[in-house]
Protein backbone atom coordinates (compact mmCIF):
# COMPACT_ATOMS: atom_id res chain seq x y z
CA UNK A 1 0.00 0.00 0.00
CA UNK A 2 1.57 3.33 -1.13
CA UNK A 3 2.49 5.75 2.02
CA UNK A 4 0.16 9.09 1.57
CA UNK A 5 0.99 12.71 3.00
CA UNK A 6 -1.03 11.84 6.16
CA UNK A 7 1.28 8.98 6.98
CA UNK A 8 4.41 11.65 6.53
CA UNK A 9 2.81 13.86 8.99
CA UNK A 10 1.87 11.23 11.51
CA UNK A 11 5.71 9.75 12.05
CA UNK A 12 6.80 13.21 11.69
CA UNK A 13 4.34 14.50 14.73
CA UNK A 14 3.01 17.11 12.00
CA UNK A 15 0.17 18.44 10.65
CA UNK A 16 -0.47 17.31 6.92
CA UNK A 17 -0.36 21.20 5.68
CA UNK A 18 2.92 21.36 7.28
CA UNK A 19 3.86 18.24 4.94
CA UNK A 20 2.39 19.61 2.00
CA UNK A 21 3.78 22.95 2.81
CA UNK A 22 7.39 21.01 3.21
CA UNK A 23 7.14 18.87 -0.02
CA UNK A 24 5.07 20.42 -1.94
CA UNK A 25 5.11 24.10 -1.52
CA UNK A 26 1.51 24.15 -0.68
CA UNK A 27 -0.27 26.26 1.52
CA UNK A 28 1.28 30.63 1.58
CA UNK A 29 -0.18 30.74 4.95
CA UNK A 30 1.39 27.61 7.09
CA UNK A 31 4.91 28.48 8.88
CA UNK A 32 6.96 25.32 9.70
CA UNK A 33 10.23 25.60 11.67
CA UNK A 34 13.19 24.44 10.56
CA UNK A 35 13.18 22.02 12.84
CA UNK A 36 10.15 20.65 11.87
CA UNK A 37 10.67 20.64 8.45
CA UNK A 38 13.87 18.51 8.88
CA UNK A 39 12.11 16.01 10.87
CA UNK A 40 9.44 15.88 7.49
CA UNK A 41 11.73 15.53 4.99
CA UNK A 42 13.90 12.62 7.14
CA UNK A 43 9.80 11.06 7.71
CA UNK A 44 9.66 10.99 4.13
CA UNK A 45 13.06 9.13 2.89
CA UNK A 46 12.32 6.48 6.09
CA UNK A 47 8.85 5.43 4.51
CA UNK A 48 9.85 5.91 0.79
CA UNK A 49 6.91 8.55 -0.11
CA UNK A 50 6.33 9.35 -3.39
CA UNK A 51 3.59 12.15 -4.31
CA UNK A 52 0.63 11.08 -5.94
CA UNK A 53 0.69 12.91 -9.24
CA UNK A 54 -2.71 11.87 -10.15
CA UNK A 55 -3.92 13.12 -7.15
CA UNK A 56 -2.34 16.31 -7.55
CA UNK A 57 -3.63 16.63 -11.45
CA UNK A 58 -7.14 16.30 -10.39
CA UNK A 59 -6.67 19.29 -7.59
CA UNK A 60 -4.79 21.41 -9.77
CA UNK A 61 -6.94 20.68 -12.69
CA UNK A 62 -3.73 19.97 -14.91
CA UNK A 63 -1.49 17.01 -15.88
CA UNK A 64 1.42 18.95 -16.95
CA UNK A 65 1.62 16.77 -20.52
CA UNK A 66 1.61 19.09 -23.66
CA UNK A 67 0.49 17.00 -26.41
CA UNK A 68 2.52 17.76 -30.03
CA UNK A 69 0.70 16.86 -33.27
CA UNK A 70 2.28 15.91 -36.43
CA UNK A 71 0.06 15.42 -39.66
CA UNK A 72 2.96 13.03 -41.13
CA UNK A 73 5.23 11.94 -38.83
CA UNK A 74 8.75 10.41 -40.25
CA UNK A 75 11.11 8.57 -38.09
CA UNK A 76 12.82 10.69 -35.61
CA UNK A 77 16.38 9.78 -37.09
CA UNK A 78 15.76 9.59 -40.98
CA UNK A 79 16.85 11.42 -43.89
CA UNK A 80 17.58 14.85 -41.56
CA UNK A 81 17.56 15.88 -38.52
CA UNK A 82 14.37 18.40 -38.96
CA UNK A 83 12.05 16.16 -35.88
CA UNK A 84 15.13 15.30 -33.87
CA UNK A 85 15.74 19.43 -34.17
CA UNK A 86 12.27 20.30 -33.30
CA UNK A 87 11.71 17.68 -30.82
CA UNK A 88 14.90 19.18 -28.90
CA UNK A 89 13.54 22.57 -28.82
CA UNK A 90 9.73 21.87 -27.11
CA UNK A 91 11.72 19.52 -25.12
CA UNK A 92 14.40 21.87 -24.08
CA UNK A 93 11.56 24.17 -22.90
CA UNK A 94 8.97 21.97 -21.46
CA UNK A 95 11.36 19.33 -19.74
CA UNK A 96 12.79 22.24 -17.48
CA UNK A 97 8.88 23.21 -16.47
CA UNK A 98 7.98 20.50 -15.20
CA UNK A 99 6.00 19.29 -18.25
CA UNK A 100 6.05 16.26 -20.47
CA UNK A 101 5.52 15.65 -24.16
CA UNK A 102 3.12 13.09 -26.07
CA UNK A 103 3.67 12.82 -29.59
CA UNK A 104 0.33 12.75 -31.31
CA UNK A 105 0.20 11.68 -35.16
CA UNK A 106 -3.33 12.40 -36.90
CA UNK A 107 -6.25 10.96 -34.92
CA UNK A 108 -8.45 9.34 -36.67
CA UNK A 109 -11.91 7.44 -36.31
CA UNK A 110 -12.56 9.75 -33.20
CA UNK A 111 -13.44 12.98 -32.34
CA UNK A 112 -10.08 15.08 -32.00
CA UNK A 113 -11.50 17.35 -30.20
CA UNK A 114 -13.20 14.41 -27.63
CA UNK A 115 -9.07 13.11 -26.96
CA UNK A 116 -7.73 16.42 -26.97
CA UNK A 117 -10.08 18.24 -24.60
CA UNK A 118 -10.84 15.25 -22.39
CA UNK A 119 -8.51 16.16 -19.79
CA UNK A 120 -5.34 14.43 -20.71
CA UNK A 121 -3.50 17.77 -21.62
CA UNK A 122 -2.89 20.89 -21.02
CA UNK A 123 -2.02 22.55 -24.22
CA UNK A 124 -1.28 21.92 -28.01
CA UNK A 125 1.36 22.23 -30.41
CA UNK A 126 -0.03 21.53 -34.37
CA UNK A 127 2.56 20.99 -36.77
CA UNK A 128 2.40 20.29 -40.40
CA UNK A 129 -1.16 21.56 -40.48
CA UNK A 130 -3.59 20.24 -43.14
CA UNK A 131 -6.38 22.79 -43.52
CA UNK A 132 -10.07 20.65 -43.56
CA UNK A 133 -13.80 22.40 -42.17
CA UNK A 134 -13.72 19.48 -39.07
CA UNK A 135 -9.98 20.34 -38.14
CA UNK A 136 -10.53 24.06 -38.22
CA UNK A 137 -14.10 23.88 -36.19
CA UNK A 138 -12.27 21.62 -33.45
CA UNK A 139 -9.68 23.49 -32.78
CA UNK A 140 -11.50 26.91 -32.62
CA UNK A 141 -13.29 24.74 -30.42
CA UNK A 142 -11.24 23.73 -28.01
CA UNK A 143 -10.96 24.85 -23.88
CA UNK A 144 -7.35 24.05 -23.92
CA UNK A 145 -4.38 26.33 -25.09
CA UNK A 146 -3.00 26.10 -28.61
CA UNK A 147 0.10 27.00 -30.41
CA UNK A 148 0.48 26.44 -34.77
CA UNK A 149 3.95 26.27 -35.95
CA UNK A 150 4.70 26.70 -39.49
CA UNK A 151 1.40 29.08 -40.59
CA UNK A 152 0.64 32.53 -39.58
CA UNK A 153 -2.55 33.72 -38.44
CA UNK A 154 -3.41 35.57 -41.96
CA UNK A 155 -3.27 31.72 -43.11
CA UNK A 156 -6.01 30.62 -40.61
CA UNK A 157 -8.19 32.25 -38.97
CA UNK A 158 -7.59 30.87 -35.39
CA UNK A 159 -7.98 34.03 -32.64
CA UNK A 160 -7.47 32.63 -29.51
CA UNK A 161 -4.28 30.02 -30.84
CA UNK A 162 -0.69 31.66 -31.18
CA UNK A 163 1.32 31.15 -33.93
CA UNK A 164 5.13 30.59 -34.69
CA UNK A 165 6.20 30.22 -38.35
CA UNK A 166 9.39 31.29 -40.50
CA UNK A 167 9.52 33.87 -43.59
CA UNK A 168 9.01 31.56 -45.78
CA UNK A 169 8.63 34.54 -48.97
CA UNK A 170 11.78 35.60 -47.08
CA UNK A 171 13.04 32.47 -47.33
CA UNK A 172 12.19 31.72 -51.08
CA UNK A 173 13.52 35.45 -52.53
CA UNK A 174 17.10 34.06 -50.77
CA UNK A 175 16.87 30.75 -52.66
CA UNK A 176 15.93 32.67 -56.12
CA UNK A 177 17.91 35.87 -55.76
CA UNK A 178 21.58 33.08 -55.21
CA UNK A 179 19.99 30.74 -58.26
CA UNK A 180 19.71 34.17 -60.50
CA UNK A 181 22.84 35.10 -59.08
CA UNK A 182 24.61 31.92 -60.52
CA UNK A 183 22.28 32.63 -64.11
CA UNK A 184 19.78 30.74 -63.43
CA UNK A 185 16.32 31.61 -65.15
CA UNK A 186 14.79 28.14 -65.84
CA UNK A 187 14.12 27.10 -61.52
CA UNK A 188 11.68 24.83 -60.32
CA UNK A 189 10.22 23.86 -57.15
CA UNK A 190 9.77 20.77 -55.84
CA UNK A 191 6.97 20.06 -53.43
CA UNK A 192 6.14 16.70 -51.41
CA UNK A 193 2.83 15.33 -52.81
CA UNK A 194 1.13 14.34 -49.52
CA UNK A 195 1.96 17.83 -48.39
CA UNK A 196 0.43 19.35 -51.19
CA UNK A 197 -2.48 20.77 -49.11
CA UNK A 198 -0.48 21.49 -46.15
CA UNK A 199 -0.45 25.41 -45.51
CA UNK A 200 2.92 25.42 -45.16
CA UNK A 201 3.44 24.28 -48.66
CA UNK A 202 1.04 26.92 -50.26
CA UNK A 203 3.31 29.54 -47.99
CA UNK A 204 6.40 28.40 -49.74
CA UNK A 205 4.97 27.56 -53.20
CA UNK A 206 3.05 31.58 -52.96
CA UNK A 207 6.97 33.25 -51.55
CA UNK A 208 8.53 30.73 -55.08
CA UNK A 209 6.28 32.43 -57.50
CA UNK A 210 6.59 35.92 -55.83
CA UNK A 211 10.27 35.89 -55.78
CA UNK A 212 10.16 34.42 -59.70
CA UNK A 213 8.07 37.34 -60.20
CA UNK A 214 10.39 40.04 -58.81
CA UNK A 215 13.26 38.93 -61.47
CA UNK A 216 10.68 38.90 -64.16
CA UNK A 217 11.05 35.08 -64.81
CA UNK A 218 8.07 33.11 -66.38
CA UNK A 219 4.99 33.11 -64.55
CA UNK A 220 4.21 29.63 -65.48
CA UNK A 221 7.52 28.44 -63.29
CA UNK A 222 7.39 24.50 -62.61
CA UNK A 223 5.54 23.61 -59.00
CA UNK A 224 6.61 19.68 -59.15
CA UNK A 225 4.51 17.23 -57.02
CA UNK A 226 6.94 14.36 -56.49
CA UNK A 227 7.06 11.51 -53.58
CA UNK A 228 9.15 12.60 -51.49
CA UNK A 229 11.39 9.92 -52.55
CA UNK A 230 12.14 11.50 -55.53
CA UNK A 231 11.52 8.60 -57.49
CA UNK A 232 9.94 10.77 -60.73
CA UNK A 233 13.42 12.19 -61.13
CA UNK A 234 14.27 9.67 -63.82
CA UNK A 235 11.28 9.74 -66.49
CA UNK A 236 11.39 14.16 -65.77
CA UNK A 237 14.92 14.24 -66.40
CA UNK A 238 14.49 11.61 -69.48
CA UNK A 239 12.04 14.32 -71.08
CA UNK A 240 15.23 16.64 -71.35
CA UNK A 241 13.58 19.62 -69.11
CA UNK A 242 15.26 23.09 -69.62
CA UNK A 243 15.33 23.41 -65.88
CA UNK A 244 18.82 24.08 -64.68
CA UNK A 245 17.50 24.45 -60.82
CA UNK A 246 15.74 23.03 -58.01
CA UNK A 247 14.54 24.54 -54.99
CA UNK A 248 13.12 21.69 -52.53
CA UNK A 249 10.19 22.26 -50.13
CA UNK A 250 12.08 20.36 -47.48
CA UNK A 251 15.45 19.23 -46.75
CA UNK A 252 14.62 15.02 -47.12
CA UNK A 253 13.89 15.98 -50.55
CA UNK A 254 16.63 17.34 -51.53
CA UNK A 255 18.65 14.69 -49.73
CA UNK A 256 16.73 12.24 -51.32
CA UNK A 257 17.07 13.74 -55.18
CA UNK A 258 20.77 14.18 -54.58
CA UNK A 259 20.97 10.41 -53.61
CA UNK A 260 18.93 9.65 -57.07
CA UNK A 261 20.88 11.74 -59.14
CA UNK A 262 24.10 10.29 -58.07
CA UNK A 263 22.45 6.63 -58.70
CA UNK A 264 21.35 8.18 -62.49
CA UNK A 265 24.79 9.67 -63.05
CA UNK A 266 23.44 13.68 -63.09
CA UNK A 267 26.19 15.64 -62.29
CA UNK A 268 25.49 17.90 -59.59
CA UNK A 269 25.66 20.56 -59.64
CA UNK A 270 27.21 21.27 -63.53
CA UNK A 271 23.91 19.41 -64.59
CA UNK A 272 21.45 20.48 -62.14
CA UNK A 273 21.85 22.71 -59.24
CA UNK A 274 19.55 22.18 -56.05
CA UNK A 275 18.95 23.92 -52.76
CA UNK A 276 17.26 22.44 -49.82
CA UNK A 277 15.01 23.89 -46.87
CA UNK A 278 16.07 23.70 -43.53
CA UNK A 279 20.08 23.69 -43.37
CA UNK A 280 20.43 21.51 -40.83
CA UNK A 281 23.94 19.40 -40.12
CA UNK A 282 22.85 16.78 -42.29
CA UNK A 283 23.83 19.20 -45.54
CA UNK A 284 27.55 18.98 -44.46
CA UNK A 285 27.08 14.96 -45.08
CA UNK A 286 25.56 14.71 -48.61
CA UNK A 287 27.98 14.32 -51.66
CA UNK A 288 27.98 17.25 -52.72
CA UNK A 289 27.13 19.17 -49.48
CA UNK A 290 23.22 20.44 -49.67
CA UNK A 291 23.05 24.56 -50.20
CA UNK A 292 19.83 25.17 -47.87
CA UNK A 293 17.72 28.23 -47.00
CA UNK A 294 18.02 28.07 -43.52
CA UNK A 295 14.88 27.69 -40.81
CA UNK A 296 16.03 28.60 -36.72
CA UNK A 297 13.52 25.44 -36.63
CA UNK A 298 15.15 24.50 -33.00
CA UNK A 299 14.66 27.83 -31.82
CA UNK A 300 10.99 27.84 -33.35
CA UNK A 301 9.98 24.82 -31.30
CA UNK A 302 11.64 26.04 -28.25
CA UNK A 303 9.77 29.01 -28.47
CA UNK A 304 6.42 27.39 -29.15
CA UNK A 305 6.71 25.37 -26.16
CA UNK A 306 7.48 28.52 -23.88
CA UNK A 307 4.46 30.60 -25.35
CA UNK A 308 2.33 27.55 -24.82
CA UNK A 309 3.45 26.97 -21.12
CA UNK A 310 3.25 30.63 -20.76
CA UNK A 311 -0.85 30.62 -21.55
CA UNK A 312 -1.49 27.17 -19.62
CA UNK A 313 0.08 28.92 -16.57
CA UNK A 314 -1.64 32.08 -17.05
CA UNK A 315 1.17 34.51 -17.45
CA UNK A 316 0.14 35.61 -21.00
CA UNK A 317 -3.01 34.88 -22.85
CA UNK A 318 -2.91 33.65 -26.27
CA UNK A 319 -3.21 35.18 -29.33
CA UNK A 320 0.44 36.03 -30.02
CA UNK A 321 2.38 35.79 -33.61
CA UNK A 322 6.23 35.28 -33.85
CA UNK A 323 7.83 35.09 -37.30
CA UNK A 324 11.50 34.04 -37.53
CA UNK A 325 13.53 35.42 -40.38
CA UNK A 326 15.61 32.66 -42.41
CA UNK A 327 19.04 32.82 -43.50
CA UNK A 328 20.94 30.92 -46.85
CA UNK A 329 23.92 28.57 -46.46
CA UNK A 330 25.88 28.58 -49.58
CA UNK A 331 27.06 25.20 -49.92
CA UNK A 332 28.41 22.88 -53.43
CA UNK A 333 25.28 21.54 -54.31
CA UNK A 334 24.55 25.35 -56.59
CA UNK A 335 27.07 26.82 -59.16
CA UNK A 336 26.76 28.70 -62.57
CA UNK A 337 24.98 27.51 -65.38
CA UNK A 338 27.02 25.60 -67.61
CA UNK A 339 26.95 27.75 -70.49
CA UNK A 340 27.76 30.82 -67.96
CA UNK A 341 30.23 28.55 -66.16
CA UNK A 342 32.56 27.82 -69.38
CA UNK A 343 32.51 31.68 -70.31
CA UNK A 344 33.79 32.80 -66.90
CA UNK A 345 37.44 33.29 -66.02
CA UNK A 346 36.41 33.01 -62.32
CA UNK A 347 37.51 29.94 -60.34
CA UNK A 348 34.25 27.93 -59.70
CA UNK A 349 34.87 27.21 -56.18
CA UNK A 350 34.36 30.92 -55.55
CA UNK A 351 30.76 30.53 -56.16
CA UNK A 352 30.33 27.13 -54.14
CA UNK A 353 32.14 28.18 -50.40
CA UNK A 354 30.30 27.39 -47.60
CA UNK A 355 28.79 30.31 -45.73
CA UNK A 356 26.08 30.70 -43.32
CA UNK A 357 23.89 34.25 -42.73
CA UNK A 358 21.26 32.89 -40.52
CA UNK A 359 19.56 35.25 -38.12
Amino acid sequence: MSVTLRDVAKAAGVSPMAVSKVLHGKGSTVRVSPEKATAIQSAARALNYQPNSIARSLKSQRTHNIALVFEHWLKVTGTTLYFSNFLDGVTAAAFPAGYTVSLCPKLANRSQQEIFDDGRFDGLIWCKFMESPQTLRMLSNLRIPVVMIHVLPEELPLHRASFVCCDNHQALDLAVDHLVSLGHQNIAFINDEKDARDMESRARIAGFYAAMTKHNLRSDADVLLWHETCDELDLWWEGNPDTTAVICKSEAMAVNLLNRAKRLGIDIPAELSVVGFDSSPTCETTQPRLTSIFQPIEAMARQAAEVLIHTIEGRQSGGLRFVHSCGFDVRESTDLIPQRREESSCDPKMHSHSSSFSS
